[in-house]
């Protein structure tokens, strides 16, 4: 239901409905709720929100898992030069991503609050602003030792990145709002009934190429405008970078021969009516908090007309602040997987996570894979199963059945989601036995 909610363009309130009853049954409290949904449809889908919605949702999920799994919450750390999220505007910024019915927040600029509200212990370290590299290089490094991630803040004018952390959810060469932007971008483009799966936007890697396209990059910043030009490379796009040293006329042809445009220059109004073409796909990144009038200025004028216009306050924010919280718990479920936090009972097989158990009847072993199909239906994973692989009759040795799992969009190896979901059959084979 989550995956389908942005299809088509529609928000179904029962979905979300039964979403959020599921979630507070297996919970203990309903998800985040970010957007209002009513009978009336919106004018403009909250693709961002719908996005980040999903993505806290299942990152709840599997942070119940790890606790769960090590009796400990995900961590992060925070390492932090002066105050850059006040320098950006901070609370004020903050409320405009914040759903004022439910007062949840959604926002890049109140990390503490949104990482703490989704289940996750949160450590500032903070530094003095004009901290030197080598002393937030340090922080940094002290702070991996305690938390499974790190976060590094700088102001823009702080010191260089720090290189070389293992467990960075932002780091130089994986920047966390590029695979936002990439996120926001996928979902919009399912709004117009593009071909993409309908996972796209929630799948580890979001699966967009840009062969035989032309798309502009407006921006260079080394946060975002230049790993995302190089990121849309990758992909097969033909890149053109405009930035601050770009003649006027030469930027308005290629704005006018685009087929994707990611406005990543944090210049209000950069992109204006008539710039783009009517099939030109705009993805509106950058944004600049007026203090005078407490919104954000889109780099993308309101009044421009295209194909998809992704939209400001509600596209690429709130997706940044979700994938957060997601990295955050990747990186901790990385930490489980190395120390293997299973029982015994569980073995690896070359390529597979395996617990074998023996039930007394072919009737109790059927009332279990059922079981197990419920649940890993839920969890999008499912195993292997054998049942009776000995080939012996149940009255002489019971029923046994095998479990297997491994990620096969992984190439077959064990991640992560093997561990996780183990542990959840594991609570289910203790059911059956006991």
């Amino acid at each position: 239901a989550l995956r389908q909610a942005a299809v088509g363009g529609q928000i179904d309130g029962r979905r979300w409905t039964s979403v959020d009853a599921e979630l507070e049954r297996v919970l203990g409290k309903a998800p985040v709720d970010v957007i209002a949904v009513g009978a009336d449809e919106p004018e403009t889908v909250p693709v961002g929100h719908v996005v980040a919605r999903a993505l806290r949702a299942d990152a709840r999920l599997r942070a119940r898992r790890v606790q769960k799994m090590t009796g400990r919450a995900p961590s992060v750390a925070i390492v932090r030069a002066g105050d850059p999220e006040a320098a950006a505007g901070g609370d004020d910024r903050a409320a405009i991503a914040t759903n004022e019915t439910t007062g949840v927040v959604e926002s890049w600029f109140a990390k503490e609050a949104l990482l703490t509200g989704d289940g996750i212990d949160v450590e500032i370290v903070a530094l003095a602003e004009d901290a030197s590299a080598a002393t937030i290089a340090a922080a940094a490094r002290a702070a991996e030792a305690r938390a499974d991630a790190v976060l590094v803040e700088r102001g823009p004018d702080a010191a260089p990145a720090v290189h070389g952390l293992a467990q960075d959810v932002d780091s130089v060469r994986d920047p966390l709002m590029v695979e936002a932007t990439l996120r926001t971008l996928a979902a919009a483009e399912l709004t117009t009934g593009a071909s993409y799966d309908d996972a796209s936007y929630l799948a580890d890697d979001v699966n967009l190429s840009f062969t035989g396209k032309a798309v502009t990059v407006l921006g260079r910043s080394p946060h975002l405008g230049s790993p995302l030009a190089r990121t849309l490379a990758d992909r097969d796009a033909t890149v053109t970078v405009c930035h601050s040293s770009t003649p006027e006329d030469l930027r308005h042809r290629t704005l006018a021969e685009a087929d994707y445009v990611f406005a990543a220059a944090g210049c209000p109004g950069l992109v204006q009516p008539g710039d783009v073409g009517a099939d030109t796909v705009v993805v509106n990144v950058g944004t600049t908090y007026d203090a005078a009038t407490g919104s954000l200025l889109a780099d993308v004028d309101p009044n421009v007309s295209a194909k998809i216009v992704t939209p400001t306050p509600h596209g690429c924010g709130p997706v940044c602040a979700a994938t957060l919280v997601r990295r955050v718990v990747s990186t901790a479920e990385r930490r489980v997987t190395a120390l293997g936090h299973l029982p015994d009972t569980w073995r690896f097989t070359g390529n597979a996570l395996r617990r074998d158990v023996t039930l007394g009847s072919f009737s109790a072993a059927s009332e279990l894979i059922n079981s197990i199909a419920k649940l890993c239906d839920a969890l999008d994973h499912h195993p292997t199963i054998t049942v009776n692989e000995a080939r012996v009759c149940e009255r002489v040795g019971g029923c046994s059945v095998a479990i297997e799992f491994t990620t096969f969009s992984a190439g077959g190896a064990v991640t992560a989601r093997d561990h996780g979901a183990a542990a959840e059959v594991e609570d289910l084979i203790a059911e059956a036995t006991s």
